[in-house]
């Protein structure tokens, strides 16, 4: 299946300008999960209509854009005004502001529309292979704008394997920031042998590829399964949920949770290994204690 463009125009940086075309990196495949509303008696598609309060049912040409300026009252905006506050080299180029490292910008600014940029004709490949492997090679990402939409757009242009990929980006006050929440997670001491057991089943669950294609829309799959059984005539048999066991302990979850990891990655042995280990680091953590303890008791002493 061939794959069409979305948006064609020029990348530019400075005085230089490549010729790109941008294609949508997501696709609607998979997206089969969705159930349409009918009505409870004839089972017929329930339809959305557009009204006017005053005059009913209205068609597409009878509707214009408003922005509102008080209640019930709007100024009136006409496309063509819209058209005139960009100029012709806005609507058809990524305009680079500035280059930042990788680590600079934090994913909560990441929208959900991505696409590929890729050279527009044979003539602007060099150039977009240059600007391509410099940025790699500096390993850096850039901000620019485009007019997508009919709306610009802020967007980080970044390198990815071959390519460069464009992401739509949210605008700083559409983002709430984690210092938002500062106040509701005040700081607190992390008791040691938990922080390291919780390092432990970090790492025996740590992967060192990762096969994103074995993870698969399993209410999709349920879904479907449970439409072909009614279209059968059969009623779909869901298996008993296990009961979820509760281990209300952090320490004891997290030393459960290690064993249980080791036992299946190593079998029998690994988890006497662990356990000695485990063993190992709890009697340190309690001599580590005792030491403490010992020094906070010679210093009342010496205090009195």
């Amino acid at each position: 299946m061939s794959v069409h463009a979305t948006w064609k125009g020029s990348l530019n940086l400075s005085l230089v300008s490549v010729a790109v075309k941008a294609y949508a990196a997501t696709t609607a495949e998979g997206n089969a999960a969705r159930l349409n509303q009918l009505h409870v008696d004839c089972h017929r598609r329930i339809q959305y209509q557009k009204l006017c309060p005053q005059h009913g049912t209205v068609s597409g040409d009878q509707i214009v854009m408003g922005f509102p300026c008080g209640k019930d009252q709007y100024v009136v905006i006409d496309p063509e005004e819209l058209d005139q506050l960009r100029s012709a080299e806005e609507k058809r180029a990524i305009r680079i502001d500035t280059f930042v490292g990788h680590q600079q910008l934090s994913p909560l600014y990441y929208s959900d529309r991505h696409y590929y940029l890729l050279p527009d004709g044979a003539t602007a490949e060099a150039s977009y292979r240059v600007l391509q492997r410099a940025m790699a090679e500096r390993g850096v990402q850039a901000i620019g704008q485009v007019v997508l939409s009919k709306r610009e757009q802020l967007v980080l242009v970044r390198p990815l394997e071959a390519l460069l990929c464009m992401t739509v980006l949210k605008y700083a006050a559409q983002v709430r920031l984690p210092e938002t929440f500062a106040d509701q997670l005040p700081p607190a001491d992390i008791p040691g042998q938990e922080l390291e057991l919780a390092q432990m089943l970090i790492d025996s669950r740590s992967s060192r590829e990762l096969d994103y294609g074995r993870y698969q829309d399993a209410y999709a799959q349920k879904l479907a399964q449970l439409v072909e059984a009614k279209v059968q005539g059969k009623a779909l048999v869901a298996p008993p949920a296990g009961e979820p066991r509760m281990i209300v302990n952090l320490l004891e979850a997290l030393q459960a949770s290690v064993a249980e990891a080791s036992g299946r990655a190593n079998g029998k042995a690994a988890s006497k290994a662990l356990a000695g280990q485990l063993s190992r680091k709890a009697k340190a953590a309690g001599k580590r204690g005792s030491k403490r303890s010992a020094v906070r008791k010679t210093r009342k002493k010496k205090t009195a």
